[in-house]
């Protein structure tokens, strides 16, 4: 397999405490079985400014290693095929920091799965997926079309506008749990927390937000990559470089104890059978006793899926009074098996 067009400094200078060690993601790392994180950088600005940055944290990670990759010299076509070649390594979490628009639609096209995007537009993304598979969370209703967001409320059980995120706080643990691949967008956030980004709004989440929404994904059982947006072309883009490495620290926090518990690979749940007057099926409800952390089973024609969610999600089921969310995850895997089946 050839190698990403990948450069690093063989001895960077570099004397914080955030990585592990400073790789040019050599052959025998790739095939060790320890759980490992690679931060590969979109060019060599943001590659010397996240450094810099990242000095200033300390690395608590005792179960998993943290390596400084490189950046990349060219963005191609080729270039994000060979990287996604690179990434089909079941230890391997890469981590694109300041990555470009056009690397980040090659790379998701490549992938076909869907995407959970943080940012305040609903940011369509070419990956052949349905756009309502995509999730879209922190969006504000203002800045996107009334297509786009009828479309989101009446099909995507992943999405949450900023209201949402807000009025059901408990939701964004599960959502985030079941991202596969994710791109963190920073305008995302409101304008008094970035200043120094051109195209952010005065209302958004905040920073704090931001880094509790990163170390969800960093428990994401099933996640595969992790985008960042390119910052570099900002006037102050030291300070974006902080705010990124501060996100990405308390990702790595929430990699550090993540578990990769879940029902579809072990029988260590609760089990709750819910029956609905609403419904033609029975509900089943399963939970991480240790954890305590919730799932919803579904079977449609004797395959099971699974949904991530909330014991008020279920107490609400109880009560007969089936949460939007999960109304629409029964119609999309319904959907989906009779296309399947057809």
């Amino acid at each position: 397999m050839s190698k990403p067009n990948l450069t690093i400094q063989s001895k960077p200078l570099y004397s914080g405490h955030f990585f592990t060690d400073f790789i040019s993601l050599p052959e025998d790392i790739l095939q060790t079985t320890e759980e490992k994180v690679v931060f590969i950088y979109g060019n060599e600005k943001t590659a010397l400014n996240f450094r810099k940055s990242s000095e200033k944290f300390y690395n608590h990670f005792n179960n998993i290693k943290v390596y400084d990759g490189g950046y990349i010299v060219e963005h191609t076509e080729n270039h994000a095929e060979r990287l996604f070649s690179l990434f089909q390594n079941n230890y391997l979490l890469p981590v694109l920091v300041g990555f470009n628009k056009e690397l980040v639609t090659s790379l998701t096209k490549k992938w076909q799965m869907p995407v959970h995007v943080i940012s305040h537009k609903i940011k369509e993304i070419e990956n052949s997926v349905p756009q309502h598979k995509n999730a879209y969370i922190g969006y504000q209703r203002h800045v996107c079309s009334y297509e786009n967001i009828l479309h989101l409320e009446n099909h995507s059980y992943h999405s949450l506008s900023l209201g949402k995120m807000r009025s059901f706080p408990s939701v964004n643990e599960a959502v985030m749990r079941d991202a596969t691949v994710a791109h963190i967008c920073f305008d995302a956030l409101k304008w008094s927390d970035c200043p120094f980004l051109d195209n952010n709004l005065p209302t958004g989440l905040t920073a704090e937000e931001l880094c509790q929404m990163s170390w969800y994904l960093g428990r994401a059982q099933h996640l595969k990559v992790l985008i960042l947006d390119d910052y570099s072309s900002v006037s102050h883009s030291d300070k974006a470089s902080m705010l990124a490495s501060e996100v990405m620290w308390y990702f790595l926090e929430g990699l550090n104890i993540r578990t990769t518990k879940h029902p579809s690979q072990s029988k260590e749940f609760s089990e709750f059978i819910v029956l609905s007057e609403n419904m033609d099926t029975e509900l089943i409800f399963l939970k991480d006793n240790t954890s305590g952390r919730w799932w919803l089973k579904l079977y449609i024609h004797e395959k099971p899926y699974y949904l991530s969610c909330t014991i008020e999600e279920y107490d609400s089921t109880l009560k007969n009074d089936i949460p939007d969310r999960i109304m629409k995850f029964i119609e999309s895997v319904s959907e989906d098996s009779v296309v399947s089946d057809s």
